[in-house]
């Protein structure tokens, strides 16, 4: 009877184990799986991050093409008013030289 008593409790004890080290197993697998998916939350985190800087980078980028094109306009515009201008002036002192002319024409 005492080693059927003994065979049963060293049984009993190695199923114990069995149950520790599947609650063990368990307890890792669930611990791996939280701290990959944490992982895969900082990864996307940073991707976002990187994206959104790209995203500034070119939308100041734009912006400065577009004030470098409207300097430009606004110099060419100034320029075209300025060659108005002269057009006007040239045209004026061509008027008084051939009013000029006709008077001494008619001498």
């Amino acid at each position: 009877g005492s080693e059927a008593r003994a065979a049963a409790a060293e049984r009993r004890r190695e199923e114990a184990e069995a149950r520790a080290a599947s609650v063990e197993a368990e307890r890792r697998r669930q611990y791996e799986a939280r701290a990959a998916a944490d992982e895969r939350a900082a990864a996307a985190e940073s991707a976002a991050a990187l994206a959104l800087a790209s995203h500034e980078r070119q939308a100041k980028e734009r912006e400065r093409k577009v004030a470098e094109l409207e300097r430009a306009r606004a110099q060419a515009t100034e320029r075209e008013r300025a060659q108005a201008a002269e057009s006007e002036r040239l045209r004026a002192h061509c008027s008084t030289l051939e009013a000029a002319a006709a008077t001494l024409r008619r001498r």
